[in-house]
């Protein structure tokens, strides 16, 4: 085998859990990269969690108040800018 061959077939591990530290894991063999491996796992979950609600709760919010949005951009379009006054009679009830 040629020496510019053998590079080709390099593989990368850094930053990246493998299946082994899993594996590991699974066999009851702790270390402290399996513990570090777990614990970004558990952060990621608590995270996309935090965004899954933000978003659902965005998305009511804005479905909710959907006429008054809509009032406020036709005023922005027809006006460019929006008092104070006038923005709180539009979104009065």
């Amino acid at each position: 085998m040629k020496k510019e061959d053998g590079a080709k077939n390099i593989h990368i591990k850094a930053n990246i859990p493998s299946m082994t530290l899993m594996e590991e894991a699974k066999r009851g063999i702790i270390t402290e990269e399996t513990k570090e491996v777990a614990e970004a796992e558990k952060i990621d979950e608590e995270i996309f969690m935090f965004i899954s609600r933000a978003t659902k709760k965005a998305d009511k919010i804005i479905n909710e108040q959907k006429n008054k949005i809509e009032k406020v951009v036709m005023e922005l379009l027809k006006n460019e800018t929006i008092e104070k006054e006038k923005f709180e009679e539009l979104v009065k009830n």
